[in-house]
């Protein structure tokens, strides 16, 4: 039995990476130099200066809201998380993999492991605020546990629920750190 403290579900990041969106341009257009001369330092933004940003987490949230008024549920690039969590927000990353998946590939760091993907318990495991932004990723494109725990965030009264398609797998290979899988 799993007892957790709900504070513990949303988590709010910071700019970690110098020269994050200068000039409302978002780290990973920067990383491939999209942005210009890479290895260019410049000041961390401050939350909401990226106005120019393709994956700025106001844009992010406001398209997860904005598919979450027809009642679907959006969708995230690994690129766009990774802008979500260095501009800082409240958004709460969960894992709908199970325990084997866990083990074998790890976990996005500061997720949360759901309990179960189709029953886990939403008053629990979910943040309280219900327009916190909620990311939920499983195993890779072929696995549907992500969309599957998503839609019921939403029909439980989440308006800001996005998964993030590539999973895992794909935010491993794409050469984003892991931790070790929990149950």
């Amino acid at each position: 039995m799993r007892i957790a403290i709900l504070s513990l579900f949303v988590l709010t990041f910071s700019p970690v990476q110098a020269g994050a969106c200068p000039g409302g341009k978002s780290a990973s257009a920067q990383a491939t130099g999209a942005a210009g001369d890479v290895g260019k330092t410049a000041a961390a933004p401050k939350k909401g200066d990226c106005a120019g940003c393709k994956s700025c987490p106001s844009k992010a949230a406001a398209a997860a809201s904005a598919k979450g008024s027809d009642g679907k549920v959006g969708e995230v690039t690994i690129g766009q998380l990774v802008d979500m969590r260095n501009h800082g927000g409240k958004i709460a990353i969960l894992d709908a993999n199970g325990d084997k998946t866990r083990a074998k590939f790890g976990m996005i760091p500061g997720a949360l492991a759901l309990s179960c993907h189709k029953s886990y318990d939403v008053s629990k495991e979910l943040p309280q605020d219900k327009s916190t932004t909620l990311v939920f990723y499983c195993a890779s494109k072929k696995c549907g546990a992500s969309k599957v725990a998503a839609d019921r965030a939403k029909s439980a009264g989440y308006t800001r629920v996005v998964v993030l398609p590539a999973g895992i797998k794909g935010w491993s290979e794409a050469g984003q750190k892991t931790t070790p899988g929990q149950s």
